[in-house]
Order: structure tokens, then C-alpha cells, then sequence
């Protein structure tokens, strides 16, 4: 028996752990000779938590719901009339500024910016285009995510995802355009190939001597310059005016791809106050729009306290959703106040119709 023990088993239970993990030993030998400890895990009365929604919590939800979403529309409606914005201005229907259906030379124009009020910085250099629907599938799809990373050697089969811009065709590719081996365009695809490419510089005077302090600080996110357009190898084919032109700011704002057939892309930065006035723009025109009847435009808008141009839509949506949420408020109160069974069992006498059972009528009668 000692020695039984010593091993770790028991004469009774048939090992020491019974007592430990099951309960005391009954006297017959295995997990039998055992008595179970009492355990709300094992008679299944564990803590449980149910969720019960009632109307007036929904009621309460809902009003919430409504407060919040038209307070965010008013502060969105406030900071609308804070944002001072100059006309569209239209340069690619300017005879000095039109490059016909495909480019042959760079056109040089000037144009006129009118601010009818003063603007304090922070305000936004803007270019668009005007039918041109860079949201089409197969377009904005068409580049290299490794190339763009700057990986070399990039994995097999890479080059097929720039269809139908892999190469550069028989003649050689325009600057600031590389070949990677074999023949491959760098970078390719349709989407970095077509990118805008006029220059635009603004003045304060018609003589174009006094420039407008720009810059391009804060027109891209850290996730772009940290993760997607990253310089490559000189191996690989990576010359400094591809890197340069990989990581520069007008090529990352182009390849966030617009939903819409009017596209706007932020170019400068104004990091001066200009009062009210007229501003001279010196454009170099070399991308062609009236092979596809597009237009090109400029214009400057000042952010307002949200750091953001005019964004009417945001408010639309906020109201729609808070009036929507106003009208659950108004249905939820209002069926509250019609419904007369929110009483029924509030002291009220059972009632059991004549045919019910004696027994059920006695009950109802104590």
C-alpha cells in the first residue's frame, strides 16, 4: 500500500489525483470512486449576459444619432463659407496654349488668376481635366506596383499587369523614361505613361519676375513616399531622372486615380498671404486634350479651419442621415404613445373566458 502510494496511485480511487481534481474517494477503485465537486461549469450554470433592445433605447440612440450628425453638417456648412476659391480658369482653348491631338512641342502661354477677396495660407494650387475618365478599370490598373516600389529583380510576369503600355515601341522612350531588361518601359503601364506633364508657374506681376512662394510639402501621404514609390537600383535600370520622376509629388498626386470624368489635382502649396488681386500663370502646354474633347483648367482655393477645400456633399449626406435619424425619433415616440398594451400586465386581473377549465377560474378568482 505504501508503496502503491508512493507512486502516485491509490488503493481506493486508484490514483492520488482523484481527491485533487474530482473529489473525495467513495471507496471503489477508478475515476467511479470519485464524487464530483459541484461546479457551475458542470451543471451548466454559468453567467450569462443577454442584450435586450427596448424602444426607448432605440429612441435614445436615434436622438443621439440625429444631434451629432447635423451638429457635424453645421460645422461642414460653416467651414464652406470660410473657403475663398478663384474662377475655373479654361487655358487649352488659348491659341498660344493649344498642342493639337498629339504632342509635337511644348506651347508656352500665360493666363490670369482674379482673387476678388484676400486668402491666407494655407491655400491650394489646383489643375484639373475636364472628360477625361481616368476611373476606367483597365486604365487606372495598368502600371507595376515593383516597378513603382523600385524591386529589381522584380518577380516573373510583372510587366503583364501595364498592359497595353509594356513597351515603348520602336522608337526610344521620351524623358524621363528608362527600358528595364528585356525591353520592358520604365515605368510602364498606361496609367504612369499618360501623366500630366504641363508646367505651371505663378507670378504676382505680367512681367514674371515676382513669383508666389509655393512649395509641395503636405500634398502626399507618408504611406506613398514610405511604401509605394520608392527609388530603385542604378542595376536595374533606375536612372536619377526616373527616380526623380518616381517619387516626385505631381506624379504620386496623378496616380490616385479619379473617380470622376473632372479630375482635380493639387499642385502647389501657397505658403503666403495674397491679397486681393490679379495673378499671372506661366504654363508650359505639352499634354494634348482635343483628341478626346477634354479641357484643362486651373484655379486657387483657399482651406478653411478644417484644412479642406469646399466638400458640399459631406454636408448633404450628413443632413439626409440626420434627418432620416430625426424621423425614427418621431415614428418611435409616436408608436410609443399609440400602443396601449405597454400596461397590460401592470396590475390587471387575469381573465379567463367562461369556457376555461375550473381549475383556471379558481386561480384567476384568488
Amino acid at each position: 500500500m505504501e508503496q502503491e502510494q508512493e507512486d502516485g496511485y491509490d488503493a481506493c480511487c486508484g490514483c492520488t489525483c482523484c481527491e485533487k481534481n474530482f473529489g473525495p474517494c467513495l471507496g471503489k477503485r477508478g475515476l467511479a470512486g470519485c464524487k464530483r465537486i459541484e461546479h457551475r461549469f458542470w451543471q451548466h450554470q454559468m453567467y450569462e449576459f443577454n442584450f435586450y433592445v427596448y424602444p426607448k433605447h432605440l429612441l435614445l440612440m436615434y436622438a443621439v444619432m440625429f444631434v451629432v450628425l447635423t451638429a457635424l453638417g453645421v460645422v461642414v456648412i460653416i467651414g464652406e463659407t470660410q473657403v475663398v476659391t478663384t474662377d475655373r480658369v479654361r487655358y487649352d482653348n488659348i491659341e498660344q496654349c493649344d498642342v493639337g491631338d498629339e504632342f509635337s512641342e511644348v506651347k508656352n502661354c500665360t493666363v490670369t488668376l482674379t482673387l476678388d477677396e484676400p486668402v491666407t495660407s494655407p491655400t491650394i494650387f489646383y489643375y484639373g481635366l475636364r472628360f477625361f475618365f481616368q476611373g476606367v478599370r483597365t486604365y487606372k490598373s495598368s502600371f507595376s506596383v515593383q516597378q513603382l516600389r523600385g524591386e529589381y529583380p522584380a518577380p516573373d510576369g510583372y510587366e503583364d499587369m501595364c498592359e497595353p503600355r509594356i513597351t515603348s515601341g520602336p522608337s526610344p522612350p521620351p524623358e524621363p523614361f528608362a527600358t528595364q531588361e528585356p525591353d520592358i518601359l520604365l515605368p510602364c503601364g498606361v496609367l504612369p505613361f499618360s501623366v500630366f506633364n504641363d508646367t505651371l508657374a505663378l507670378f504676382k506681376d505680367s512681367e514674371l519676375t515676382d513669383p508666389v512662394s509655393v512649395s509641395q510639402s503636405g500634398l502626399t501621404r507618408d504611406y506613398e513616399v514610405d511604401d509605394l514609390y520608392l527609388p530603385g537600383p542604378s542595376d536595374g535600370g533606375y536612372t536619377t531622372a526616373v527616380n526623380d520622376f518616381i517619387t516626385s509629388v505631381n506624379f504620386i498626386t496623378w496616380m490616385r486615380a479619379s473617380t470622376f470624368p473632372t479630375l482635380l489635382k493639387a499642385l502647389y502649396r501657397v505658403e503666403e498671404d495674397l491679397p486681393a488681386g490679379t495673378y499671372y500663370v506661366q504654363i508650359g502646354s505639352a499634354f494634348p486634350v482635343s483628341a478626346f474633347d477634354g479641357e484643362k483648367f486651373i484655379f486657387m482655393q483657399q482651406l478653411n479651419y478644417l484644412d479642406a477645400g469646399t466638400n458640399l456633399y459631406l454636408a448633404i449626406v450628413l443632413f439626409v442621415f440626420g434627418g432620416l435619424s430625426l424621423l425614427m425619433v418621431v415614428w418611435i415616440t409616436f408608436a410609443l404613445l399609440m400602443d396601449k398594451r405597454r400596461n397590460r400586465y401592470v396590475e390587471t386581473p387575469m381573465e379567463v373566458p367562461m369556457e376555461a377549465p375550473m381549475e383556471l377560474q379558481s386561480e384567476a378568482s384568488s
